[in-house]
């Protein structure tokens, strides 16, 4: 996965907070393992993956169509 910046960290945020109660807790881990992937795709093949884009945090969790708030200063961003 690229470095993380905090606009990344505001659209996972953003993806588990939006997220059914019952997947918050894996979600986070899916959405590094995409990124992760992304950016082996990447890496060898000089382009963005097809599905999770170009190996960023961000990248990975904007495929998702519904979010939540993307703020820490709320339950459902802080939880």
């Amino acid at each position: 996965m690229k470095p993380v910046i905090y606009n990344d960290v505001l659209a996972a945020v953003s993806v588990v907070a939006g997220a059914a109660p019952e997947a918050r807790a894996s979600l986070p881990a899916d959405l590094i393992r995409q990124a992760d992937l992304a950016d082996a795709y990447r890496q060898a093949h000089c382009a963005a993956h097809p599905v999770f884009g170009d190996g960023t945090l961000m990248t990975a969790a904007l495929r998702f169509g519904h979010r939540g708030p993307a703020s820490f200063q709320c339950r459902r961003g802080l939880a």
